[in-house]
């Protein structure tokens, strides 16, 4: 499996976790960028919201790959970054 498949998944989990807990609000999926998640995330939210995107991910990859492994990596700025 691909790391693109994982990405996916994630991307599954995530809109829904943000649905299930109504938080449109508070965070929203951007896009996604090879094997990253792009999310727009209220200021006063950041660390949960960084937080929640890494836990889908991590999620993801252990489901895609059957094991909790593969760890993610996350960053908050106020800016787009390269």
């Amino acid at each position: 499996m691909s790391s693109a498949n994982m990405t996916k998944y994630a991307i599954v989990l995530l809109k829904k976790y943000i649905e299930e807990n109504d938080l449109s609000d508070k965070l929203k999926f951007i896009l996604p960028i090879h094997d990253e998640i792009q999310a727009l995330v209220r200021a006063d939210f950041a660390q949960e919201g960084h937080d929640i995107v890494v836990e889908c991910m991590e999620k993801a990859g252990k489901v895609i790959l059957g094991n909790s492994l593969q760890k993610a990596e996350g960053a908050i700025t106020d800016v787009w970054m390269k």
